[in-house]
């Protein structure tokens, strides 16, 4: 469906939600907002081929009167804000800089005696770019104090994905844990959560992807970069974190194969 919202101008596509956040594709981007940053469904066609019963009850839960969070400290939440506007920053400069290059042919036709000036601005796009990616590397040391009580984050424990997320299954001190990015403060990579929750003490062996519907807790798949997770302990895990939840786990198998036998509802992909 789509919406509108307050903090931007434009049309934007609800790739799922629950009563605090709402996850929005553009054409050129995907990123996390608010749930009181909604403004109004999009009239017109847009959502004219949505079930009156499904936009009734994206308003009811984007509507109703939000839990009152843990107050964060203002040098995280101000480093939290920083960060995203870098990695949007970065997307950006990443998008415009392919751009330039798959145009360039074309605009080296029609602008040739202008060589030097599109070789200095794919230089400053370079440079721009750079110099944003050094200040994000910077930029994880103070996000991870957000994730530092992981195991007790409301934000956690709330936690609903019917699009799945990928996890990450740590191993440390003859210790094991499950961590996954559930502000969307990096991009959705096996790597990217790893660099969000490694240290001296926890490092990452294997990982999968993770739904949570209602009250089930759904592990499954595989780690691209690191295999697939032990089922057996990472279960165990989840049960930990989820202690009022059931759990399932279908290791090394992809979602679609899991609908197709009948063993998980059919979601979003």
């Amino acid at each position: 469906m789509y919406i509108h919202l307050k903090s931007q101008d434009g049309l934007f596509n609800v790739v799922s939600y629950n009563k605090n956040y709402i996850k929005i594709r553009t054409n050129r981007r995907a990123f996390t907002t608010t749930a009181d940053d909604f403004s109004k469904m999009a009239g017109g066609h847009w959502n004219s081929r949505e079930e009156k019963s499904e936009i009734e009850k994206f308003l009811k839960v984007i509507n109703a009167v939000p839990e009152t969070p843990l107050p964060a400290p203002a040098e995280v939440t101000e480093s939290i804000n920083s960060f995203r506007e870098m990695l949007n920053f970065a997307e950006d400069m990443k998008d415009a800089a392919r751009e330039a290059t798959e145009h360039l042919d074309d605009a080296l036709c029609k602008i040739i005696k202008q060589d030097d000036v599109i070789a200095r601005l794919k230089e400053d796009l370079v440079v721009a770019l750079n110099a944003k990616v050094q200040q994000s590397n910077s930029s994880y040391r103070i996000v991870k104090t957000c994730y530092k009580d992981f195991d007790v984050l409301s934000a956690v424990k709330d936690f609903q994905t019917q699009q799945g997320t990928k996890f990450i299954f740590q191993e440390g001190n003859d210790s094991y844990r499950i961590r996954f990015d559930v502000f969307d403060m990096v991009s959705n990579m096996h790597s990217e959560i790893d660099r969000l929750f490694r240290s001296k003490e926890w490092h990452t062996v294997s990982g999968g992807w993770i739904k949570i519907i209602d009250n089930v807790v759904y592990l499954y798949y595989e780690s691209g970069d690191f295999g697939v997770y032990d089922e057996a302990k990472a279960v165990k895990c989840a049960q930990e974190l989820y202690p009022d939840k059931e759990i399932k786990s279908f290791a090394g198998k992809p979602w679609w194969t899991l609908e197709k036998e009948g063993l998980v509802p059919v979601t979003a992909k």
